[in-house]
């Protein structure tokens, strides 16, 4: 009511959620795979959920998209298997993604890869336009990459600094295709892969 304005009435919506997320877990299997599960105790108009991972717990990306039930008012229960290479500290996390396209994030879920040696991945091969190496453990110092052909001539080189986990190269427009040779030095060891550019 206001003084000398009469009387008022309005409607307020409530806030529902689409998703009502009871549990959100990882386990490691074999040290090869990570299972990632979770739970909903109910969903109204969910669309789907994005997986995302990161493995310095800062940028994170999208590995799957799993579809959501849409509507439910019993308990769902469900799974992804990640079979990308790991790395040390492999940090995941949810977003429920609603029919308006607006979304909610879980809590995080780290599994850490015991006794971890360290390695070069490389991520994309065959190749185009980049190469992306990403270790296994973060360097303590700095290092370099090179891409040789096959008769050991470098190509290209890119150092990267102590602490720096994955390297991204531009590869020249007139590098011809074929079959090269991908060298790391991490910490004082040498690491070596084949890789094809189409």
């Amino acid at each position: 009511g206001t003084h000398g304005y009469g009387m008022w009435k309005t409607q307020l919506a409530l806030s529902i959620l689409p998703v009502e997320l009871t549990e959100f877990k990882g386990a490691l299997q074999n040290n090869k795979t990570a299972l990632l599960q979770w739970t909903t105790s109910s969903e109204t108009g969910s669309k789907h959920f994005e997986l995302q991972k990161s493995f310095d717990g800062v940028n994170y990306r999208t590995i799957a998209i799993i579809p959501a039930a849409g509507s439910s008012s019993t308990v769902r229960n469900y799974n992804y298997t990640d079979r990308e290479p790991l790395t040390e500290f492999n940090h995941y996390r949810l977003r429920s993604v609603d029919i308006d396209n607006d979304g909610r994030l879980s809590n995080i879920v780290l599994l850490k890869l015991a006794g971890a040696g360290q390695d070069m991945q490389v991520l994309g091969n065959p190749f185009r336009n980049n190469i992306t190496v990403r270790f296994v453990k973060l360097p303590a110092t700095k290092g370099e990459v090179r891409l040789t052909d096959m008769s050991g001539r470098v190509v290209m080189r890119k150092t990267f600094g102590a602490a720096e986990q994955q390297v991204n190269m531009e590869v020249p427009g007139n590098l011809s295709n074929g079959v090269y040779l991908l060298q790391a030095t991490v910490d004082g060891t040498n690491f070596t892969a084949k890789v094809l550019r189409q």
